[in-house]
Order: structure tokens, then C-alpha cells, then sequence
């Protein structure tokens, strides 16, 4: 089981990172997947472990990518993801988009400007709306949920 977010890294802040713990401690056998530009830059990439080191979770449950060529190998990356995680308060635009296309689903946090509300947008159009949370507590628990369903990520 694999979680991802292929969203910019500017939008992976502490806030973000600590959500994504919380997660990540309570389905213990998951990996995360982040895929930013900025990753291809290897010090960038131990930075971005140690911020989740610092919250015990080893580099392993990590798969750091950065730039892809291609929007073919960009996109093929998806088939790796189970889940895609969106970021707040700032959410992903693109990268939601792309993630549907691809058939991952979104769990998204709903906030309250325009770009904290992009991926309630964009999964409500789509008949999604049990896939975005109304705070943080809620994302948490619908990311596990779903991570503990195959058959309904499988039926999405």
C-alpha cells in the first residue's frame, strides 16, 4: 500500500508533514511516495527525510523522486500510488487532476480560500465528496479508511 502526492514541495510544509505522520503511524506498513521537481537534488531529499525522521519515520517508508522526462514517466509514476494525499492549505490543482485521470483517489482537506478549495471542487464535480475532509482529523481517518478498504479502492 503506497501513498503519494506529487504536489509542489512548497506545499509540503511542517503542518503537512505532521498530518501525513499521523497517518502514516497508524497504518504502519505503508510507504510514502513524494514526487517533486526539487528531490532530484540530494541534499533536498535527505532535508525532507530528516523532517519526517524527526517524527520516527524512517527514510524506508520514503521513496523520494524528483523530475521525471517525459509526461508519459511522469504519469506512470501514479500506477505506483494507491492513495494520493493532498496538501493544504494550499491544495494541488494539476496534480489532482493528473492523480484522477490516473485512477488514484484524492483525500483532500477543504479550506477556506480558493486554493485551500481546489480539490473539494474538483472531487465534488466528480460525485466524490466522502473522499474530502472537513478538518484534519477527518482526512486522517479517511485516508486510513480507505488505505483498510482494497475492495473500494479497487471499485474506484
Amino acid at each position: 500500500m503506497t501513498f503519494g502526492s506529487f504536489n509542489n514541495l512548497a506545499k509540503i510544509t511542517p503542518a503537512v508533514i505532521a498530518l501525513w505522520v499521523k497517518i502514516l503511524k497508524q497504518v504502519p506498513d505503508v510507504r510514502l511516495l513524494l514526487k517533486t521537481r526539487p528531490l532530484r537534488d540530494e541534499a533536498v531529499a535527505r532535508h525532507l527525510a530528516a523532517a519526517f525522521a524527526a517524527h520516527d519515520i524512517p527514510a524506508a517508508r520514503l521513496e523520494l523522486r524528483g523530475w521525471l522526462a517525459g509526461s508519459e514517466n511522469h504519469l506512470a509514476l501514479y500506477r505506483k500510488v494507491d492513495i494520493a494525499l493532498d496538501t493544504f492549505p494550499y491544495n494541488g490543482t494539476t496534480t489532482t487532476c493528473e492523480a484522477l485521470w490516473m485512477g488514484v483517489p484524492v483525500i483532500t482537506l477543504a479550506g477556506r480560500t480558493h486554493a485551500g478549495r481546489v480539490g473539494a471542487s474538483l472531487l465534488s464535480r466528480l460525485g466524490l465528496e466522502e473522499y474530502i475532509a472537513a478538518n484534519e482529523a477527518a482526512y486522517v481517518e479517511q485516508a486510513v479508511s480507505l488505505a483498510g478498504d482494497r475492495m473500494r479502492r479497487t471499485a474506484l
